[in-house]
C-alpha cells in the first residue's frame, strides 16, 4: 500500500508539472478572461492545491515506507526503530536509504519550488513550472532503483533502468495528467474558454498518443528482463500480475480512443455560438471518461505495487 501511494504521489506531482508546461500554458497563451489570465480562472488554483497535496503524500509515504524497511532489515519494532535511531542507519548506509536520500533532496527543491510559485503572479509562473517539472522527473525516475532493474548490474542493469524510467515519465505524463485535465474540463463557460479547451484536448491527445507508445516499448523490453518468455507469462504469479495490468492498460487506452475519435472532432469543429448544441454534453462526457480513465489508473498502480513486491518470473541471464 505504501508503495502504490508513494508511485501515485509521484506519478500525480510529475503529471501536473507536465500538464502545466506542455497543455495548460501554451493552451491558454494570449487568451484572456476579462483582466484575469485563463490559467487563473479556475484552473491555475486547483492544481496548485493538487500540486501541495501530492508532495504532501509523497513525502509522509516515502517516511513510512523508509520506517517499514527498517523495520523489516532490523528485525526491531516500529517503537525501538524509531527510538534506536535504526532509520536513520538505514538512509544513510544501504541504497534504498541512499536512494530515499536523492528523492528528499529534489522533494525538498520541489517543496520550495512550489512555495515560491504561490508568491508569484498568477500570470508569470512559467518558470517555476518547469523547475517543478524536472524535480519531480528526477523524484519519479529514481523510482526505478528501488523495483527489480536496481537489482541488477552491468549493462543489462543499464538497459533495465533506462527502460524503466521512460516506463515511469511516459506514465506519470498520461496518468499524472488525467486529472488536472478533468480539473480544466470543470469550467466551461465563452469562447475563450472553449478556444482553450480545443487546444488543449488536442495537445493532451498528442502528448497521450506518445506516452501509450513508450509505455508499450519500455513495458516490452521491462518484461524481457523479468518474465521471459510469453509462456511464462500465465506461470507464474508475476507474469499473471503483468497480464492484469495489460489488460487495464487496455481498458484506458479504449477510453482515450474513444476521446480522440469521437469526443475530440466534436468538441473541435463545434457549432455556432460558445459552448451551443452538442459542445456542452461533450465538455462533460470527455471529463466524465477521464474521471474513469484516472480510477483504471490507479488499479494499475495498484498492481505495479503488488509487482514490486512479488519475485520475476525468471532472472535475466547475464
Amino acid at each position: 500500500m505504501l508503495r502504490t501511494m508513494h508511485f501515485a504521489a509521484s506519478l500525480s506531482l510529475f503529471g501536473i508539472a507536465a500538464f502545466r508546461v506542455f497543455i495548460l500554458g501554451p493552451a491558454c497563451r494570449g487568451i484572456d478572461i476579462g483582466a484575469m489570465p485563463l490559467q487563473a480562472a479556475g484552473v491555475g488554483r486547483p492544481l496548485a492545491c493538487a500540486a501541495r497535496i501530492s508532495l504532501g503524500l509523497w513525502l509522509v509515504s516515502l517516511l513510512l515506507w523508509l520506517l517499514v524497511e527498517a523495520v523489516s532489515m532490523s528485525g526491531q519494532t516500529v517503537a525501538d526503530c524509531v527510538r534506536h535511531g535504526t532509520f536513520v542507519t538505514v538512509l544513510t548506509r544501504t541504497q534504498f536509504g541512499h536512494n530515499c536520500e536523492l528523492r528528499l533532496v529534489f522533494g525538498a527543491l520541489a517543496m520550495a519550488c512550489l512555495v515560491g510559485d504561490a508568491r508569484r503572479p498568477l500570470g508569470n509562473r512559467a518558470g517555476a513550472s518547469a523547475l517543478l517539472l524536472i524535480f519531480s522527473a528526477v523524484m519519479l525516475v529514481s523510482l526505478a532503483w528501488v523495483g527489480h532493474a536496481g537489482a541488477m548490474s552491468g549493462r543489462p542493469a543499464r538497459i533495465h533502468l533506462a527502460a524503466d524510467g521512460a516506463h515511469l515519465l511516459a506514465a506519470g505524463a498520461w496518468l499524472g495528467g488525467l486529472v488536472p485535465l478533468a480539473l480544466f474540463y470543470r469550467r466551461h463557460a465563452g469562447t475563450a474558454w472553449l478556444s482553450a479547451a480545443q487546444s488543449a484536448t488536442r495537445r493532451f491527445s498528442t502528448l497521450g498518443l506518445i506516452c501509450v507508445g513508450a509505455v508499450i516499448v519500455s513495458g516490452i523490453v521491462n518484461a524481457c528482463f523479468t518474465v521471459g518468455t510469453v509462456a511464462l507469462l500465465a506461470e507464474s504469479d508475476y507474469g499473471r500480475l503483468v497480464l492484469a495490468k495489460i489488460a487495464l492498460l487496455a481498458v484506458m487506452v479504449g477510453i482515450a480512443a474513444m476521446n480522440r475519435l469521437i469526443l475530440m472532432p466534436r468538441l473541435c469543429a463545434p457549432p455556432p455560438g460558445p459552448l451551443s448544441g452538442d459542445v456542452g454534453p461533450t465538455i462533460r462526457r470527455l471529463r466524465r471518461n477521464t474521471l474513469i480513465e484516472a480510477a483504471v489508473g490507479m488499479l494499475v498502480l495498484v498492481v505495479v505495487g503488488l509487482l514490486g513486491i512479488t519475485p520475476p518470473g525468471q532472472s535475466f541471464p547475464y
